[in-house]
């Protein structure tokens, strides 16, 4: 499978900051017409960026668009990616397949630091 272009950014995330995202407390979503975003494109980013919730945007009162900042979306994506790799080690141990221990993975890891 391919890699997106998309898929280093994770790696700068801790983990605390990725659960962050579940862990937040759900405010009424933001909803705008499409005419605010072709008029207020600033007060739309502000807002994003502000709030770190994405904007929603509608066109006829049918939701059309969603807009977030690029911050917002590295941790979603970093999110997809973590429950990606969770899900193939799923499968693996499903299969039968041998992991590595605590230990081996901390050498691992501190061989990895500068």
């Amino acid at each position: 499978m391919p890699k997106a272009r998309w898929s280093v950014s994770y790696v700068a995330y801790q983990s605390s900051d990725i659960l962050d995202l579940s862990r937040r407390r759900r405010t009424m979503p933001v909803i705008k017409p499409i005419s605010d975003l072709r008029n207020r494109a600033r007060d739309i980013a502000r807002l994003c960026h502000e709030g770190d919730e994405p904007v929603f945007i509608t066109r006829n009162g049918e939701s059309d668009l969603v807009v977030m900042s690029q911050a917002h979306y590295d941790r979603l994506q970093a999110v997809v990616e973590l429950y990606r790799r969770l899900g193939e080690a799923e499968h693996q141990a499903a299969r039968g397949a041998k992991g590595i221990g605590h230990r081996e993975m901390m050498r691992r890891l501190r061989a990895r630091l500068p």
